[in-house]
């Protein structure tokens, strides 16, 4: 589990946030916490991503701000709305079951401004067809608050796929930011990484079996979700001698 024992303040309370998944079974996929990012950096890549796995979050501008101890780092959009928003893009060589996106939120509502006092925020997904909102969170003074949202029930299979932050505010939240910190995409890996140096199919093979087979006992996924999974890696030539996976890195 890779934890990063940040610190952040929920409504005043001092709160211990880490990368922890609250299932026993999933685990943090991917993670966000900023502090391997610069201060006023827009776009960079994730501070932890499983084997298979990688992501990006761009905050459209502003960057990451330092806010000082106990949260330090934070992703910051201002001018947020429908044109300017935070967004989250990762990329899995792996099915995976994707169980939910948690994260804390900090946003600011001074009088006079279109902050004011509260305003939504739609956390979005596109699998390949479009965005579509998974969950609609209220944006208020007072402090960190934390969500944890179900995403889709389907196993998301090898690909690309983006999530995003809408504030429904009109015209957007002007001055006033909108930030984000330990972002957890956290789930169960449903393989094993085609792009590794395996010592001969039937490893791969039986190391995608084994992940299957567990997260199956785990009561991560049905059977059904699974069908064809390990039929597929068996039918693969991936850790056969000499082979290259087309979605692979080749060596200089």
């Amino acid at each position: 589990m890779k934890n990063f024992n940040k610190l952040s303040l929920a409504g005043g309370v001092a709160m211990a946030f880490a990368f922890i998944s609250p299932s026993t079974q999933a685990d943090t996929l991917i993670g966000f916490n900023f502090e391997n990012f610069s201060v006023g950096q827009i776009s960079g890549s994730a501070s932890f991503a499983a084997d298979g796995l990688s992501a990006t979050h761009n905050m459209a501008n502003n960057g990451v701000e330092n806010f000082g101890p106990p949260n330090n780092k934070l992703s910051m959009t201002r001018f947020a709305g429908s044109l300017n928003y935070p967004q989250l893009t990762f990329s899995t060589l792996i099915p995976i079951k994707l169980n939910t996106v948690e994260f804390l939120h900090i946003s600011n509502h001074n009088p006079g401004l279109p902050t004011y006092p509260t305003y939504n925020v739609d956390l979005e997904i596109d699998t390949g067809s479009g965005f579509d909102v998974l969950s609609t969170f209220v944006a208020q003074n007072g402090g960190y608050f934390s969500e944890s949202v179900p995403t889709i029930p389907d196993v998301i299979m090898p690909g690309t796929y983006k999530l995003r932050w809408i504030p429904q505010v009109s015209p957007n939240t002007s001055t006033e930011f909108f930030g984000l910190d330990n972002i957890q995409l956290v789930g169960v890996k449903l393989g094993c990484n085609p792009c590794a140096t395996w010592k001969n199919h039937g490893a791969y093979v039986s190391c995608v079996s084994h992940a299957i087979n567990a997260a199956v006992a785990n009561g991560d996924v049905t059977q059904d979700q699974v069908i064809g999974l390990v039929a597929s890696a068996a039918q693969s030539s991936i850790g056969k001698t000499g082979f290259v996976p087309e979605q692979c890195p080749t060596q200089p």
